[in-house]
């Protein structure tokens, strides 16, 4: 009986003294057509993601995303147009690692949000710029909320001593015949 109380001891110690995760978020650019440019920020899980144009040219642009943890992803693009033209987009969407659309985000300040596991996604944009023009996009990700080791040990411990104690509980019954 001692070794599977030390042993529990020991479980429960590990689980408890357990560091939190340490999650990441990267960004890239691997392939565009302009003067395209991703940049994140690891402290404050922001980014920026964009192209500009000089001249008319069609586009397809791809912005790789990896996560290490499931996270809630919001995006957001616009586009601006110098005296050339505006830029007609024919695709702006989040891909997973199959390349199956997880659909279009949206223009303007309202995000879109993904909730997204641990992975890599894809941001594709193409289109066809008609003159001098821009797009840029913004990228916002919050960790969804995953109770830590520690939680789970003590959650664990307390389960364990309650059923300890009502295994301790024993009721005496008395019986009585007439």
């Amino acid at each position: 009986m001692n070794k599977y109380l030390l042993a529990a001891s020991a479980a429960a110690a590990a689980t408890l003294l357990a560091p939190a995760a340490n999650a990441s978020v990267t960004i890239s650019c691997p392939g565009f057509s302009g003067l395209g440019y991703c940049t994140f920020n690891e402290v404050n899980k922001t980014g920026n993601f964009g192209d500009s144009f000089t001249s008319a040219q069609s586009f397809n642009d791809t912005f790789t995303l990896t996560l290490s943890q499931a996270y809630d992803l919001s995006l957001t693009m616009t586009n601006t147009a110098a005296t050339g033209g505006p830029i007609t987009f024919t695709t702006y969407a989040l891909y997973d690692s199959t390349m199956t659309s997880l659909g279009n985000f949206a223009f303007g300040s309202v995000p879109t949000t993904y909730a997204l596991g641990a992975g890599v996604y894809t941001l594709k944009v193409a289109g066809s710029a008609s003159g001098s023009s821009s797009y840029q996009g913004t990228i916002d990700v919050s960790a969804v909320p995953v109770p830590e080791p520690a939680t789970w040990g003590l959650m664990l411990v307390g389960v364990t001593a309650l059923g300890a104690i009502m295994r301790r509980r024993v009721v005496a019954a008395r019986v009585a015949f007439s």
